[in-house]
């Protein structure tokens, strides 16, 4: 689950599971905590992504052995939330 400030180290991050295969649910950091909750456990996610990890991913050196996972037109790419959810 992606929940943080709209800022380049959120997109990288969306950008890398996208890469990898991984499911994304982005999450408004507005949600409240409850919302934010029943996501987590409706969706599953086994991650939670904030603006504190965005925090360090910016201290991180870049990976040299980043690799791009094959995807189809049949993967899921994102889970999407709304307000009205």
């Amino acid at each position: 689950m992606l929940r943080g400030s709209n800022r380049p180290e959120w997109v990288a991050a969306f950008w890398a599971c996208v890469a990898k295969g991984i499911q994304i649910v982005p999450i408004d950091p507005g949600f409240s905590e409850d919302f934010a909750h029943r996501i987590r456990t409706e969706s599953g996610v086994s991650m939670d992504i904030t603006d504190d990890v965005f925090d360090l991913l910016g201290e991180l050196a870049p990976a040299p052995d980043f690799s791009v996972e094959p995807v189809t037109t049949e993967d899921i790419v994102q889970i999407v939330y709304t307000s009205g959810s």
